[in-house]
């Protein structure tokens, strides 16, 4: 083969995926108002004021919002749909009385024999001249968090709930275990069979309660010489067994 100085011919140039790639990906970045092309050099001030309000915050770029994704249609949209998806004479008469905004479909389903013989949707540009003035009036707005004040701590407490929505809750004192002189219970137990409360308290005593009725049925002075409290009590777990174990 012969050598030859000429340029290869464009026929046998390739474009690179890549650099496709990355073109689209600048250009869609400078639709977006990321990348502003020729911008002017703006000289920035060499020292800023900490606490000064005289700074004006930086100018965010336009807010980029893609278009809504379109709904894809079901078989009551197909040129061929099913049978019990076709309207009779009283449905299509009564689509076509209906408000638009009351619709539950934008179109009377119809059957094709086959798909070129489906005619263009008449109401195609009109729909999508809706969805772009939907798109153009959308409001935007950039959300910034609020800023707290402190000046008032209790606006910094969490709102708690009244207390009727936390019902249901004991409200009422039905049953008292009163126990004389004040003394102090250092603990408390509960018969497996739910008969009896035992509570073991400073004075070195013993009591073992009813519990529906809230008598002291019977009380046993274990701290006679020192009066030592009673410090841990505890059933014994077959409820066969009354067996109560006290720890001064």
């Amino acid at each position: 083969m012969p050598l030859s100085e000429k340029p290869e011919p464009k026929q046998r140039f390739i474009p690179s995926k890549w650099e496709n790639k990355k073109v689209v990906k600048i250009v869609r970045d400078i639709c977006q108002g990321c990348i502003v092309p020729n911008k002017p050099n703006v000289e920035k001030p060499q020292f800023y004021g900490i606490w000064s309000s005289e700074d004006q915050p930086r100018a965010m770029g336009p807010m980029y919002m893609p278009a809504p994704k379109l709904k894809l249609p079901g078989h009551i949209k197909s040129y061929n749909p099913p049978a019990e998806y076709l309207f009779d004479e009283d449905k299509s008469k009564a689509w076509e009385q209906d408000d638009p905004s009351d619709r539950k479909i934008d179109l009377i389903p119809a059957k094709y024999p086959s798909l070129r013989l489906v005619p263009a949707y008449s109401d195609f540009v009109q729909q999508h001249f809706d969805c772009c003035l939907d798109l153009y009036l959308a409001p935007q707005m950039l959300r910034r968090r609020a800023k707290l004040d402190i000046s008032d701590p209790s606006k910094l407490l969490p709102k708690l709930p009244s207390p009727k929505d936390l019902r249901p809750f004991p409200s009422v004192c039905a049953i008292k275990y009163i126990h004389k002189n004040g003394t102090w219970i250092r603990t408390l137990s509960i018969d497996p069979r739910r008969m009896w409360v035992s509570t073991g308290s400073d004075d070195g005593q013993v009591r073992v309660w009813e519990c529906k009725v809230g008598c002291c049925a019977f009380k046993w002075n274990l701290g006679i010489n020192d009066s030592k409290p009673v410090y841990s009590l505890e059933w014994f777990p077959d409820p066969c067994k009354c067996l109560l174990s006290a720890v001064v």
